[in-house]
């Protein structure tokens, strides 16, 4: 900060430009940037998170409905002849007509087969050359439930008696018998397309997808957009397998092929597969870019209008500023030469019009000084000439005392005594402050001379704690209370009054209270008069006597007034004990 205050104007006006405006944008821009694009990321990841979870429970809607039809069979009456060996041509006719509706009402699937260990009862669908007579036998050893298999390449009939490969998913399972469900009658086998399938799922999801498939619990692909992965186990697996574990269905980031994806993923409800979707991280950070390149650009006109302001800034405030500076510098070495020049009507033409007539001022002053001076050096001689010499003044008081007493005129003599008692007490040899002591003698010698001129009608009592004798205060302070008190109050009054007198010591302060039983005042009235910078003449003393405590001591302390017209008055006078003078 020291450094600051010594830089150029301009320079400093630089620096709080860069300090209050371009790095506070900047960091600002920074921040919500990197705000703004966490929240818009967060909000595509759960975009796509949630339509991968519609995409996955159509999946499993699909694979329940298959496996479903294990009890459909089970309360098929013309199926339950066939698996018996009870069939005849309507129940084939009616089982044909249940599974032609089946394979109608969904497009993957690709064949629909009700076989046993010898040959094929019924097929529906694609008809294929063949069924695994193994997997067929497992099923029937299955009482409940069935099982997946797959991706596997099917054989199927093509128009010439040519054969062709169809790539499918099989369940199967084993019919029951309706009379002893414990008993295995056949085994069917639904067959999915994957074709079909993979394209059902790959019209909702991101068109920024890199890869959308269906594994099994072992990370082997069993359906995908990307036909080269099937089979294969995918590699985002492992990763897939332990975010799920941690925080079930979701999202999360991985290797992929030397980028950076986000896989979203859900396990299904009806295996164990998973279907996942994974997606280029930088898919997701467009966002990023579009609002960084708006915060470079604004960036860029903070410093474009930055460089204008400090371009206006030095034109019309630094420029004339240093001008200014110039004519200062020319004044300083008692170049006085005017220049006519144009004020402009801002502040600082308001300065430098200012300026220029105080240097006018200024010269007139040093003109009236330097013609004045030898006058004021001849008054100053003639002051010195003058002065007398306060001895002389005492020596000439005590003269004239002396010739009082010598002419029997003693009244005379002690109003000469009182008076040069009370001329030495007030020039106290030029010290600022007397004792307590001291200013009561000097209450007693002015209270002889006031005997002279009120009698009797005034009298004045002093009650002093002991042990205050030397304490130093200011000079002048329980006098004009006394004659303001004489005055205002007793005087008026017929028959005259008493002055009560009292110094002591309250806590760390000293206190003199004076107070007469005289006509009294209004206090409302005198105390708005005391606050009143021009107090009238009643006021002046206790004004003089506040201000000078005040001025000395603080505000906490000074004069403090009491009064009831007809009960008399009471003025303290408060200061600090260790600090009296």
């Amino acid at each position: 900060m020291e450094r600051y205050r010594d830089y150029p104007l301009q320079q400093k006006l630089v620096m709080a430009l860069m300090v209050c405006i371009v790095i506070p944008l900047t960091v600002l821009g920074l921040f919500l940037n990197s705000y703004v694009a966490g929240n818009t990321r967060k909000k595509e990841y759960q975009i796509n998170q949630t339509l991968v979870s519609q995409v996955a429970g159509d999946l499993d809607s699909l694979f329940t409905n298959i496996e479903e039809l294990k009890y459909d069979c089970l309360t098929d009456f013309s199926l339950q002849d066939i698996i018996t060996g009870k069939g005849n041509v309507t129940d084939y006719s009616s089982v044909g007509n249940w599974l032609d509706s089946i394979i109608r009402n969904e497009p993957c699937f690709h064949s629909i087969c009700i076989a046993d260990e010898g040959e094929v009862m019924i097929q529906r669908g694609t008809y294929l050359v063949s069924e695994e007579e193994a997997r067929i036998r497992q099923a029937m050893e299955k009482v409940s439930g069935g099982f997946w298999t797959g991706p596997r390449q099917a054989k199927r009939v093509a128009g010439g008696g040519e054969e062709r490969e169809d790539m499918v998913l099989s369940y199967y399972c084993g019919i029951n018998n309706y009379e002893q469900i414990g008993k295995i009658e056949a085994a069917m086998i639904v067959n999915v397309d994957e074709e079909e399938l993979s394209r059902r799922y790959s019209s909702f999801v991101t068109p920024q997808s890199l890869v959308t498939c269906l594994v099994d619990g072992e990370g082997t692909v069993l359906s995908s957009t990307d036909k080269t992965k099937m089979g294969s186990v995918l590699p985002v697996f492992n990763t897939v397998f332990e975010a799920w574990e941690q925080q079930g269905n979701g999202y999360v980031t991985a290797g992929y092929e030397r980028e950076r994806v986000v896989a979203f993923y859900v396990r299904s409800s009806v295996n164990d597969w998973y279907f996942i979707n994974l997606v280029p991280r930088s898919a997701f950070l467009s966002g990023s870019r579009t609002s960084m390149l708006v915060i470079v650009c604004s960036f860029l006109l903070c410093i474009f209008f930055g460089i204008t302001f400090a371009l206006i800034q030095k034109r019309f405030v630094i420029g004339p500023i240093r001008k200014l500076v110039v004519k200062i510098d020319r004044v300083e070495t008692g170049n006085f030469t005017e220049e006519c020049s144009v004020y402009p009507g801002d502040e600082i033409g308001a300065l430098n019009r200012e300026f220029d007539e105080m240097s006018r001022r200024l010269k007139r002053l040093i003109e009236e000084v330097y013609t004045t001076k030898i006058k004021e050096q001849e008054a100053e001689l003639n002051a010195l000439i003058a002065q007398i010499n306060p001895h002389f003044l005492y020596n000439t008081l005590d003269s004239i005392h002396w010739l009082a007493v010598k002419n029997r005129d003693y009244a005379v003599g002690e109003q000469l005594e009182a008076l040069s008692a009370i001329f030495r007490h007030v020039l106290n040899r030029g010290e600022e402050c007397v004792t307590i002591a001291s200013e009561v003698e000097f209450i007693q010698n002015y209270m002889a001379i006031m005997e002279s001129r009120f009698g009797r009608r005034v009298k004045i009592q002093i009650q002093a704690e002991p042990g205050l004798e030397q304490v130093l205060i200011p000079k002048l302070i329980i006098q004009p209370l006394v004659e303001n008190g004489i005055l205002h109050g007793l005087e008026p009054k017929k028959e005259g009054g008493t002055i009560l007198i009292t110094i002591e010591v309250q806590g760390d302060n000293l206190v003199i209270a004076v107070e007469d039983d005289g006509v009294g005042a209004d206090e409302a009235e005198i105390t708005e008069k005391m606050k009143n910078r021009e107090s009238g003449k009643d006021t002046f003393a206790l004004k003089n006597i506040d201000d000078r405590i005040k001025l000395r001591y603080g505000s906490a302390y000074g004069l403090y007034f009491e009064s009831k017209p007809g009960k008399g008055t009471r003025v303290l006078v408060m200061m600090p004990l260790e600090q009296s003078c």
